[in-house]
């Protein structure tokens, strides 16, 4: 059994690429976190963009909303078709998980426009890709009980000291 205690920047770099030798991937952790952000991307859309601290959606004009109304009759903000919900919150968009990397996103041509507005056709930002205040602490938990999992199924002893 291998004990590690880390005291100081340079010891923790050591360590880990000490344990660099035992983990290979971080897929599981990786494909944890994306989901993490589809679950949240559908509370952003289901909350009108209210969600974890965020501001609310702009509301649609009078008369944009009631053409939209006959075309889609009760369909909220941004979800017109659904496409762009869909990439938001799944696999139907960017989705690319490897051992070291995960990419997920929006690949559809007016997504932009609605992420960052279009003031020369008078369209607001409504942000629905963004990191909302509790979500790099998530991400931070995930990585870190994957890395605590596979730490001691390496057999190291991990000792947590405090800072």
């Amino acid at each position: 059994m291998v004990t590690m205690q880390i005291q100081g920047e340079e010891a923790l770099l050591r360590h880990l690429g000490l344990l660099s030798q035992f983990i290979k991937t971080f897929k599981p952790a990786l494909e944890n976190i994306a989901d993490q952000i589809h679950n949240e991307e559908k509370q952003v859309f289901s909350s009108g963009g209210s969600f974890d601290g965020r501001k609310a959606w702009v509301k649609l004009s009078d008369k944009y909303a009631a053409r939209k109304n006959k075309i889609a009759p009760g369909k909220p903000i941004l979800r017109l078709t659904d496409k762009l919900y869909k990439q938001a919150t799944g696999k139907d968009g960017i989705y690319e998980v490897s051992d070291t990397k995960m990419e997920t996103g929006v690949n559809l041509p007016y997504a932009r426009v609605h992420q960052y507005g279009y003031s020369e056709k008078n369209i607001p930002a409504r942000p629905y890709l963004t990191i909302g205040k509790t979500q790099q602490g998530k991400w931070n938990a995930i990585m870190n009980k994957y890395i605590y999992d596979q730490s001691r199924k390496s057999g190291f002893s991990v000792v947590r000291v405090g800072v």
